[in-house]
């Protein structure tokens, strides 16, 4: 299941795990990697029943809770992913994809406030987050603070040239606004 998977052709993964899981109903491995698989292939019911069953194993696995907050944020269950995602770092303070997809999850509800301060966190734990820079710039900007923001895609547009790849995107966009910005700050 595990090389199906990892190759992500989901559907013969899922028949290799299940046939795993009929010998030996408490694999973790296969309980997870079906999981996974079933989330892939946007099963979401059944994602979400093998996540939970693999919290059986851990109550205080902050993985399983995270990738549970993943699937409520991909049906657009915001209130659910919020809660799942402070799950995870209540067990793992320190996990960065958790932090920022809370961060996430604020920005789609419109509390940018509340974003920015996850993106910040981010930032502590990983300084050359830029993803986080880029959306708390945008945050900055939906709040009206116009030199913050400015400062922040400034600061993106730094880090990502430097790391070049896919960044290109992002990094014209971020000029885009950053001109804007800059002339509207300018301005008596």
């Amino acid at each position: 299941g595990q090389m199906y998977s990892e190759l992500n052709n989901h559907s013969e993964a899922i028949r290799y795990y299940e046939r795993a899981l009929a010998v030996s109903k408490k694999s973790i491995t296969a309980i997870r990697g079906i999981a996974h698989s079933y989330h892939r292939t946007k099963q979401f019911e059944k994602a979400q029943k093998f996540y939970r069953q693999s919290l059986d194993f851990d109550s205080k696995d902050d993985i399983a809770y995270f990738n549970l907050a993943t699937v409520a944020f991909d049906q657009n269950k915001y209130e659910e992913a919020k809660k799942l995602y402070s799950k995870s770092l209540e067990f793992n303070p320190k996990n960065v994809s958790a932090t920022f997809a809370l961060g996430e999850v604020y920005k789609k509800q419109d509390d940018c406030k509340n974003a920015i301060t996850q993106y910040d966190q981010v930032l502590k734990l990983k300084n050359n987050a830029v993803l986080a820079i880029f959306r708390k710039g945008l945050c900055q900007a939906s709040l009206g603070t116009k030199k913050a923001a400015l400062a922040s895609f400034e600061e993106f547009i730094n880090k990502a040239e430097k790391l070049g790849g896919g960044w290109r995107k992002q990094i014209l966009m971020a000029k885009k606004y950053a001109n804007i910005l800059h002339v509207e700050t300018n301005k008596k």
